[in-house]
């Protein structure tokens, strides 16, 4: 069966969320170079991927989200080329 690539970006209350992180550190006048390059990174949307199938022209996807959540998603046809030398189902059964 035909596969598609689904890849979602959450913006939420607890993901991409520099201002409650600043409030988590104490909400500092005057923050530390690590704190605002930590800042900064908390403003980034979570991005998660999975495979969907596609059967009869459609994918059967479930997103979830939070109350005040947004997903953006895109959905793109999947051209599986494995490694010879590499078996990531395998690599995932020893852990």
């Amino acid at each position: 069966m035909p596969e598609s690539t689904l890849i979602t970006k959450t913006v939420d209350e607890t993901t991409c969320n520099p201002l409650k992180l600043w409030h988590d550190l104490g909400e500092p006048a005057y923050t530390t170079k690590e704190e605002t390059d930590l800042i900064r990174s908390a403003a980034q949307p979570l991005v998660n991927s999975s495979i969907a199938i596609i059967e009869e022209k459609m994918a059967n996807v479930r997103i979830v989200t939070r109350r005040n959540g947004v997903v953006y998603f895109t959905l793109t046809k999947r051209n599986y080329t494995p490694d010879r030398g590499y078996d990531y189902d395998k690599v995932l059964s020893f852990h």
